[in-house]
Formats: structure tokens, C-alpha cells, sequence
């Protein structure tokens, strides 16, 4: 019965988690990028 809406506090906590993958994926591929430039 009880129908509230997502609170801010948990949108914002599900937003940085996707952020955080994000940054993550980058993270990796600026590595790769990085390692595959030192490496030639």
C-alpha cells in the first residue's frame, strides 16, 4: 500500500554507482591506451 517514490538519497546513491563504472571503464581503456603508446 505504501506507493512512495524513490527517495533522493537512494537515486543518488544508484547515479554514483553508475558514475563509479564508468570511470572505471575509462580508467581501463586510458590504461590500455597508455600501455600500447609506452610500448611501440
Amino acid at each position: 500500500m505504501d506507493q512512495t517514490p524513490i527517495s533522493g538519497s537512494y537515486a543518488i546513491l544508484i547515479r554514483n554507482a553508475v558514475q563509479q563504472q564508468e570511470m572505471e571503464q575509462r580508467g581501463t581503456e586510458m590504461i590500455e591506451m597508455f600501455s600500447s603508446r609506452s610500448r611501440v
